[in-house]
C-alpha cells in the first residue's frame, strides 16, 4: 500500500484530536492553564467514499482486501494565559501508524499481507486566543497555524503522519454560562486555509456541558466542510465517470474531506487542580474520510 493511498487517513486521524473540556469562547486567567495528556486509539476497516457512502476501505480497488488503518498517539494539549485577554493554546502528538492489507495477485491466487508502520510526531499546532467579551455572551478570536514536524522531509513507505503542508485558520467562538444551572453552551465558526494543493476548509462546532460535584459531562458536534465538493484529485475537482468510462480510483483521492465528528466526554475531580477524561470522537458522517472512532484516557492538570 503506498503512503499516498493513506494520506487521507492519517491527515483524519489527525483532525480528530482531543481537545479542551471548555469550548474556545472562554480564556485562561494570567498564568493559568490547562494541560492535557491523552493516550490514544484508533483502529479502522471502513471509510466514507467519494459519494458519502459508508464502505470496507478502499472497496473500489481491486488489487486488495482486509484494509485497515490502527493510530495509536499520545496527544498533548496546553492553554495558557499570558494575559487575562490572551490565551496561547498548543498541541502536538506523538503516533505511531499503520497500514495493512491482503494483496490481489494473479486474479486473487496469490494473498500475501503487506503491513506498514510511520512512528513519530504529527503536526505542532499553536494559536493564540483573544477574548472580546465576558457578558452577556463570551466571545472570542482564535488564530491558529499548523506546523509539520519535519516527517515530510523523510520520506517513509508507511503512511505519514499528516499533510506535511503548513496551514493556516482563523475561528471566531461564542460561549454563555447558564448559571446557577451547571451548564454551558457554546459554538464556533472558522475557516482553514491549507498548504499545497489542498482546498481550503470551513470549520463549524457546537458543545453543550454539564457539571454535578466532581463530575462533568461534554458533548460536542463539530465538522469540515471543503471548500470544494470531493471526489477531487489532489486538489483538482473531477466529474465522474471520468472520460471514457469509470470512476475515480481511491488511490488518487488525497487530502480533501468533508468529515462530521460527535465528541461526549466524562471528566471526573480527583482533587484541586487534577482530574481524569475518558473521551471518544467518532465520525459519524463524511466524504473522502475515515469511518471510526477516536478513544482517549486523558490526564488533566489545571491552575486558575
Amino acid at each position: 500500500m503506498s503512503a499516498r493511498s493513506f494520506i487521507i487517513l492519517s491527515v483524519l486521524s489527525s483532525l480528530l484530536a482531543v481537545g479542551p473540556l471548555l469550548a474556545g469562547a472562554w480564556v485562561q486567567p494570567h498564568r493559568g492553564y490547562f494541560f492535557k495528556v491523552a493516550p490514544t486509539y484508533l483502529h479502522a476497516t471502513e471509510e466514507f467514499d467519494h459519494r458519502g457512502d459508508r464502505q470496507v476501505m478502499q472497496a473500489e480497488q481491486f488489487a486488495s482486501e482486509d484494509v485497515a488503518f490502527t493510530d495509536f498517539g499520545i496527544a498533548t494539549y496546553l492553554e495558557y494565559g499570558v494575559r487575562d485577554e490572551f490565551t496561547l493554546v498548543a498541541q502536538l502528538p506523538f503516533k505511531a501508524v499503520r497500514s495493512e492489507r491482503r494483496l490481489l495477485i494473479g486474479g486473487g491466487r496469490v494473498r500475501p499481507s503487506e503491513r506498514l508502520h510511520t512512528v513519530g510526531f504529527g503536526d505542532l499546532s499553536l494559536a493564540l486566543r483573544l477574548s472580546l467579551s465576558r457578558e452577556p455572551l463570551a466571545s472570542a478570536l482564535q488564530v491558529e497555524i499548523k506546523i509539520p514536524s519535519g516527517y515530510a522531509a523523510h520520506p517513509q513507505d508507511g503512511p505519514p503522519l499528516g499533510s506535511g503542508e503548513l496551514d493556516g485558520e482563523v475561528r471566531f467562538a461564542i460561549g454563555k454560562s447558564l448559571h446557577p444551572l451547571p451548564l454551558y453552551t457554546s459554538g464556533e465558526l472558522g475557516y482553514r486555509r491549507r498548504g499545497g494543493d489542498l482546498n481550503d476548509e470551513f470549520l463549524y462546532a457546537a458543545e453543550i456541558g454539564f457539571s454535578s460535584g466532581r463530575l462533568f459531562f461534554k458533548l460536542a458536534v463539530d465538522g469540515i466542510r471543503n471548500t470544494s465538493t470531493p471526489p477531487d484529485i489532489a486538489g483538482r475537482t473531477v466529474v465522474t465517470p471520468l472520460p471514457g468510462g469509470g470512476g475515480v480510483v481511491p488511490e488518487l483521492i488525497v487530502g480533501d474531506q468533508h468529515i462530521t465528528k460527535l465528541n461526549p466526554a466524562f471528566a471526573y475531580s480527583l482533587r484541586p487542580g487534577l482530574a481524569l477524561q475518558i473521551e471518544a470522537l467518532h465520525a459519524v458522517a463524511g466524504t473522502n474520510s475515515l469511518a471510526g472512532t477516536i478513544y482517549s484516557l486523558g490526564i488533566l492538570f489545571t491552575r486558575k
